[in-house]
C-alpha cells in the first residue's frame, strides 16, 4: 500500500523572527548614532559670519584698484583660490561691471561658481557670487580711500613714512587706507559646521595675501625713504 502524503505543518519561526525584529541597543554602533546625531550634539553654526579689515598702505589708489580688479590673476596669490577667469568685461560710466568665475578648493570643500564684480574706478571693487551650490551669499567689498601721511599715520612696520609731496589727484596719493569686507553665508548647516572656522582664516587672510601681492607687482615704493 502506497504511503499516505500529509501536509507539512508550517511552524511561524517565532524566536528567529522576533530576534530580527528585536530593537538594537543603542551602545552597539556610537560611531553611527553619533554621526547622525552630530547636528544635535554640536552647537548650531552660524549660517552667517562676516569680517572686516582696515590698512594704511604706502601705495596710491590707482595702484591697489589696479591689484584688486585683476581677477584674473586672483588664483596666484589669494589664499585657495584654484582658478580665476573673467569671463566677461561691461564698461560704464563709473568704470566696469564683470562676471567672472572663481574656483576655491580646502580638503573636502571645492566648489566653482561666478560673481557679479562691479568696479568704481580708482575707489572700490565689490564682488557677488551668484549659482552657487555651497554659499547662500559671498560678497567681497574693497573701498580705497587716499591718505595724507602725517608722523602720526600707522603704517605696517616693514614700510617707512612718506616723503613724497602731495599729489595732483587723490588717486595718485601716495598712502592709501585699504577697507575689506567680507560677508558669507552658507546654504546647509552641515557646510556651516565643517567650513567655517576654514573660511574665517582665509577672511583674516586676505588683506595680508593682497599686501604681499602689491610687494611683488610694485616692489618698495620709491617714494619712500628709509
Amino acid at each position: 500500500m502506497p504511503p499516505i502524503l500529509r501536509p507539512a505543518i508550517l511552524r511561524p519561526a517565532t524566536l528567529h523572527t522576533a530576534h530580527c525584529l528585536r530593537p538594537r541597543s543603542p551602545h552597539l554602533h556610537p560611531r553611527f548614532n553619533t554621526f547622525f546625531s552630530l547636528p544635535n550634539l554640536l552647537p548650531t553654526a552660524a549660517l552667517a559670519k562676516e569680517h572686516s579689515q582696515r590698512h594704511v598702505l604706502p601705495y596710491t589708489p590707482r595702484q591697489l584698484y589696479d591689484l584688486v580688479s585683476d581677477v584674473d590673476q586672483y588664483h596666484h596669490f589669494v589664499p585657495w583660490c584654484a582658478s580665476s577667469r573673467v569671463l566677461s568685461v561691461h564698461p560704464n560710466q563709473n568704470g566696469k561691471v564683470m562676471r567672472a568665475e572663481l574656483g576655491i578648493g580646502f580638503k573636502a570643500l571645492s566648489e566653482t561658481y561666478v560673481s557679479r564684480v562691479e568696479c568704481v574706478d580708482g575707489v572700490s571693487v565689490k564682488a557677488l557670487a551668484q549659482d552657487s551650490s555651497v554659499f547662500r551669499q559671498l560678497n567681497t567689498t574693497w573701498k580705497f580711500t587716499p591718505v595724507r601721511p602725517t608722523h602720526n599715520t600707522k603704517l605696517p612696520p616693514s614700510f617707512p613714512q612718506s616723503t613724497a609731496a602731495p599729489a595732483s589727484s587723490p588717486f595718485d596719493t601716495p598712502t592709501c587706507a585699504v577697507d575689506f569686507h567680507i560677508a558669507f553665508e552658507f546654504k546647509s548647516p552641515l557646510y556651516a559646521q565643517v567650513s567655517t572656522l576654514f573660511f574665517e582664516e582665509v577672511s583674516k587672510a586676505m588683506m595680508g595675501a593682497f599686501e604681499d601681492r602689491a610687494r611683488v607687482v610694485y616692489g618698495r615704493p620709491k617714494n619712500l625713504v628709509g
